[in-house]
């Protein structure tokens, strides 16, 4: 009997089905666009044992579903603004808004997997999408909100990322993932580092502290009313929600406002023909947790 598309050989990596960019070609940009995914992003999933497979936008339901139905676990990337009328607010002016062909796709992406219980990672503007697909609204803009980025800079400076210090719930899958394991004096174990504990800050419904460590932050936006079955699970100093997830007794479904991508890789050389190699454990940890899932739901 021949086998069916979704069955996979033995040994066979799993498919990381993964969101992509969508902009206009510079030489003639009214009439041609290109579809990409950053390598960061590939490169991660390959890293950590999985197999990806970039998407460009997807127009209607039906093809949302076929490509679902093809992977093993969806990878929602960061990128422009999702368009705030999706969540019924009119645009901010420091709106930096998606393509509308990229915008529907991802939110139609994001719905599809949560309703298939594909396991789903999203990072940046990816955790933003996610969100509001499922109900969700978000700050548009962040030095708005008074006190909400706090000492803290999240905004994007090129060429490289802002780092500063998240809070994590120790009882999340996020936490797992990143390895954290608490080996006392008042630190924990993250990839093989010591870090500190959070202290004299509200906690998550658990009695353990909160680990703190560091990450990269290149966004203007964030989240603000969680979507439906999405809990917190991270927060900067100023307590912006720095990660959501879903239900613990759920299919995988971790989102990070931070780029874990750009910290589980180490770039070097990559312009002159090298391979990145595994950056920070913690991070890519994360990566490693959207393909174990996504092996066990194969």
């Amino acid at each position: 009997m021949a086998a069916s598309a979704r069955s996979k050989a033995p040994g066979q990596r799993p498919v990381i089905l993964v969101s992509s960019y969508y902009f206009p070609t510079p030489t003639n940009p009214t009439r041609w666009f290109h579809t990409a995914a950053p390598m960061a992003y590939c490169d991660s999933v390959r890293l950590a044992g999985g197999c990806p497979l970039v998407a460009p936008p997807l127009d209607d339901d039906a093809e949302v579903r076929e490509a679902l139905a093809r992977a093993d676990a969806l990878l929602l990337v960061g990128g422009p603004d999702v368009d705030p009328r999706s969540y019924g607010q009119e645009p901010h002016p420091k709106l930096q808004p998606l393509h509308p062909r990229r915008n529907d796709s991802d939110l139609r992406l994001a719905r599809a997997a949560a309703k298939a219980g594909k396991p789903t990672l999203g990072i940046c503007g990816g955790m933003q999408a996610l969100n509001v697909a499922l109900g969700g609204t978000l700050h548009q803009h962040i030095p708005d909100v008074p006190g909400l980025c706090g000492t803290d800079n999240h905004l994007l400076i090129i060429p490289d990322d802002n780092l500063h210090q998240v809070r994590v719930d120790p009882a999340s899958r996020l936490a797992r993932a990143m390895g954290l394991a608490q080996v006392g004096g008042g630190r924990l174990e993250v990839g093989g580092t010591s870090v500190g504990i959070a202290s004299g800050r509200p906690q998550p419904p658990t009695s353990n502290p909160q680990p703190t460590i560091e990450v990269n932050s290149a966004h203007h936006q964030a989240v603000d009313r969680l979507g439906q079955g999405l809990r917190a699970v991270a927060w900067s100093s100023s307590d912006m929600i720095e990660a959501i997830e879903g239900p613990a007794n759920g299919p995988f479904l971790v989102a990070t406002q931070w780029h874990p991508e750009r910290l589980a890789v180490t770039p070097t050389g990559e312009d002159r023909g090298g391979r990145p190699t595994a950056g920070r454990a913690d991070q890519l940890g994360v990566f490693r947790a959207l393909v174990e899932a996504a092996s066990k739901a194969r």
